[in-house]
C-alpha cells in the first residue's frame, strides 16, 4: 500500500486554471487540491492503522515465542525460525514507519508549495489588476483633459464668432442708417426742386395773363 501511495503522490497532477490578463497566469484549483489533501490524509490514516496492527501482530508473535520456548517438544530450529520471522516483521514495520514519515513530509511540502504558489499567483494577479486599473484611470483622465480642452476651444471660437457677428451687425446697421439718411436727403432735394418748378410755372402764367 505504501508503494502505491507514494507513486500516486509522485504522479498526481492538478488541473491548471488560467487566470489574470489574457490567461497568462496558471494556478491550481483550490477545491481539487483540498480534495487531494483529504484523500491523502485518509490514506495516511489507514497506514497508521496498518502500522498499529503490525505492532499488535509483533506483540502477539512475541507472546507466541515465549509460549513456544516454554513448550516442550519444540526444536531449536523452530524457535530460531520464529525469531527470524519476528526480526523480519520488525524490519518491515520499520520500513513502513520510514515510508510513512516520508509521505507525511512530502504531503506537507506539496501543501506548502501549493499554498506558496497560490499566494504568489494571487499577488501577481492583484499587482496586474492594480496596474491595469491605474492605466485605465490615467487614460480616462487624459481623455477628460482632452475633452475639456476641446470644449474650451469650442467656447472660445464661439465667442470670437459671436463678436464678429456683432461687429458685422453694427457695420450693417451703420450702412443702413447712412443709406436712410442719403435717401431722405435725395427726397428732400427732389421736393424742393418740384416746389421751385411749380413756382416758376405760376409766375409764367401770371405774366401771360
Amino acid at each position: 500500500m505504501q508503494n502505491r501511495l507514494s507513486e500516486n503522490i509522485k504522479e498526481k497532477e492538478f488541473k491548471e486554471i488560467k487566470v489574470g490578463l489574457l490567461g497568462a497566469t496558471v494556478v491550481y484549483g483550490k477545491q481539487e487540491v483540498e480534495d487531494y489533501l483529504q484523500s491523502l490524509a485518509n490514506d495516511v490514516e489507514q497506514l497508521e492503522k496498518d502500522i498499529k496492527l503490525s505492532y499488535r501482530k509483533i506483540e502477539l508473535l512475541e507472546s507466541q515465542q515465549k509460549i513456544t520456548s516454554e513448550l516442550k517438544g519444540r526444536s531449536a530450529e523452530e524457535l530460531q525460525q520464529y525469531e527470524k520471522d519476528l526480526v523480519e516483521r520488525a524490519r518491515q514495520v520499520e520500513r513502513m514507519e520510514k515510508s510513512f514519515k516520508r509521505m507525511v513530509l512530502m504531503a506537507e511540502e506539496d501543501a506548502e508549495k501549493t499554498r506558496e504558489s497560490a499566494k504568489k499567483e494571487a499577488k501577481t494577479i492583484l499587482t496586474e489588476s492594480r496596474k491595469r486599473a491605474e492605466e485605465l484611470l490615467d487614460e480616462a483622465k487624459k481623455k477628460l483633459d482632452e475633452a475639456q480642452g476641446e470644449s474650451l476651444t469650442i467656447v472660445e471660437e464661439a465667442k470670437e464668432r459671436r463678436l464678429m457677428i456683432d461687429n458685422r451687425y453694427q457695420e450693417i446697421k451703420k450702412e443702413l442708417v447712412g443709406i436712410h439718411n442719403f435717401i431722405e436727403k435725395v427726397v428732400i432735394s427732389e421736393k424742393g426742386l418740384e416746389k421751385s418748378l411749380f413756382s416758376e410755372k405760376a409766375k409764367q402764367a401770371v405774366i401771360n395773363e
